[in-house]
C-alpha cells in the first residue's frame, strides 16, 4: 500500500511514494485495473501523440507498471491541441524535467485502464519552477496512480461507515495520486498547492443511488471529505484541491429519527450525503426542531462551498464561535446582512421569510440568474410579508421552491423546521 507524505523513486519494482496537494485541473475517469506483464519496448508517438502501454526501462530496470514518455512525444499534438498518452495499467508515469515548455499551451492527457488524467502544462511548470536551471538538468517528473487493494480500501472505508453512522458503497476502486519531481541524486521535490484546481472523473456505476453518490477524498485520520460530483456524460465530475486517495462512494447517512415515511426523508438522505447538513449528534437529526439563523447559515455556506471570508462587524457574532467563519462568508457573499447593521442574532431560530430570502440570494450566486419577484404570489397573506422579503418569496413561489404552510398562506412569521430547511435547500440544489 502506498503512502501519503512521501516522494517516488524506482529500484526495479520497488517504489516509494511522493504525496502533494494541488489546485490545477485534472480529469479523471475509473475502471478496474488489470495486472499485466512487462517488456522493454520503448514508447514511441502516433498521430495524436499516443504511447503504447508496453514496460518501460528505468535506472537500467524494466518494469511494466512504469511508462517513460520522451520528448517526442509531447510535441506533436492532435487537431484539437492535445497530447495523449496511451499508458494503460501503469501506475507512473516519468515526464521529462521540461515537459511544461515541450507542451506549451496544449494540454496533456494521459489514458490508462483504470482511468484518464488531463494534466495542464501550467501545473508542470509550477513544480519544476521549484527547481534551479540546474537542478533540473537530468531530473524527472514523477506522477503516481496506485489502486489500493480492495482489503486496503475496504479497511479505509469500514473505519468511516462506523465513525460516521452511514452505510457506504465503493464504486471502482479507492485510487491514490501524487506528483514530484526528482534529480538525478534521488532528492524529491513536491508541491504544496497549485494555482487552480484539478478536475476528477470517474465512471458512473449504475448499480448505486446517484442521488445519493458523489467523489469523496478519503483522508488518513479516517475522515470522509465530500468534494461533490457533477454526473456528466456518464461520469462524475468534481474539481479537487490536492492528491491524495479519492472514490467515488454511495454515503448513506442513518438517522434514527428519521424514518422511511418521513415527509422530508429523501432531502434529509441527499445533503447528508453531500455534508451539507450533520445531525444534532451521530445518530439523530431532530428533524422538527427549530433551527436558528446561525444553523442555515451554516448550511448554505456548505452548499455553496464559499470559502472568501468577508468582514463581519456584527457584534454578536464572537470570536471563535463555530459559526463565526460561516457568517463571514454569507456576509462576503452578500447572502446575509444582519438585523442591524452591527446584529446577527445568530442564535434566534429563523423565520420562515428570513429563511427564503436568504435561500434565494444564495440562489442567484448558485444559479447565475436574476430573480423575478414582480409577479405577485397566490399567497393570501403576502401584505404581512416584511417588504425586504417580498421580491424573494415571490420569486421561489414562481419557482415552485415553496409552498404555503396553510392553505393559500405563506405565513412569514413562521417559525422554520430542520427538515424544512432541508427541504427547501435540497429544491433549490436540484
Amino acid at each position: 500500500m502506498l503512502l501519503d507524505g512521501t516522494a517516488v523513486s524506482v529500484t526495479g519494482s520497488v517504489y516509494t511514494v511522493a504525496n502533494i496537494t494541488a489546485d490545477h485541473m485534472i480529469n479523471v475517469t475509473f475502471k478496474r485495473k488489470d495486472t499485466g506483464g512487462g517488456n522493454s519496448n520503448p514508447p514511441t508517438s502516433g498521430g495524436n501523440s499516443s504511447i503504447p502501454s508496453s514496460g518501460s526501462t528505468v535506472n537500467g530496470n524494466t518494469d511494466a507498471h512504469i511508462l517513460v514518455v520522451k520528448t517526442e512525444d509531447l510535441t506533436s499534438p492532435a487537431s484539437n491541441g492535445v497530447v495523449t498518452i496511451a499508458a494503460k495499467d501503469k501506475e507512473k508515469i516519468v515526464l521529462p524535467a521540461n515537459a511544461a515548455e515541450l507542451l506549451g499551451n496544449h494540454q496533456l492527457v494521459i489514458q490508462t485502464g483504470p482511468f484518464t488524467l488531463e494534466v495542464p502544462a501550467e501545473l508542470l511548470k509550477q513544480l519544476t519552477d521549484k527547481l534551479s536551471a540546474e537542478d533540473k538538468r537530468n531530473s524527472t517528473i514523477e506522477l503516481i496512480m496506485t489502486l489500493l487493494s480492495e482489503s486496503d480500501a475496504n479497511n479505509l472505508l469500514a473505519i468511516r461507515q462506523s465513525s460516521t453512522h452511514a452505510k457506504i458503497k465503493i464504486s471502482g476502486n479507492v485510487i491514490h495520486f501524487s506528483l514530484s519531481i526528482v534529480g538525478k541524486d534521488g532528492k524529491v521535490t513536491s508541491l504544496n498547492s497549485f494555482d487552480k484546481p484539478m478536475t476528477i472523473r470517474f465512471k458512473a456505476d449504475p448499480s448505486l443511488n446517484p442521488k445519493l453518490t458523489g467523489i469523496y477524498y478519503l483522508a488518513d485520520n479516517g475522515t470522509l471529505e465530500y468534494v461533490r460530483g457533477t454526473f456528466i456524460n456518464g461520469e462524475w465530475v468534481a474539481d479537487i484541491h490536492h492528491f491524495s486517495k479519492y472514490a467515488v462512494l454511495e454515503f448513506k447517512k442513518l438517522f434514527t429519527d428519521v424514518k422511511s415515511t418521513h415527509w422530508a426523508a429523501d432531502a434529509i438522505e441527499q445533503l447528508a450525503a453531500k455534508q451539507f447538513i450533520e445531525g444534532t449528534s451521530a445518530a439523530m437529526f431532530e428533524p422538527e426542531r427549530s433551527i436558528t439563523r446561525a444553523e442555515f447559515t451554516a448550511m448554505l455556506v456548505k452548499a455553496l462551498n464559499l470559502a472568501s471570508v468577508g468582514e463581519s462587524k456584527f457584534t454578536d457574532v464572537s470570536k471563535g464561535a463555530w459559526y463565526e467563519g460561516a457568517v463571514s462568508m454569507a456576509v462576503k457573499a452578500g447572502i446575509i446582512k444582519g438585523i442591524s447593521t452591527t446584529s446577527f442574532n445568530p442564535d434566534a431560530r429563523i423565520k420562515r421569510e428570513e429563511m427564503v430570502t436568504m435561500m434565494m440570494r444564495a440562489y442567484v450566486i448558485l444559479k447565475d440568474v436574476k430573480l423575478n419577484g414582480k409577479t405577485a404570489s397566490s399567497f393570501t397573506d403576502e401584505s404581512a410579508v416584511a417588504a425586504w422579503a417580498l421580491e424573494s418569496i415571490r420569486a421561489a413561489a414562481a419557482l415552485q421552491l415553496i409552498n404555503g404552510r396553510e392553505a393559500n398562506k405563506f405565513v412569514p412569521n413562521g417559525i422554520t423546521s430542520r427538515a424544512e430547511a432541508a427541504a427547501l435547500l435540497n429544491r433549490v440544489l436540484q
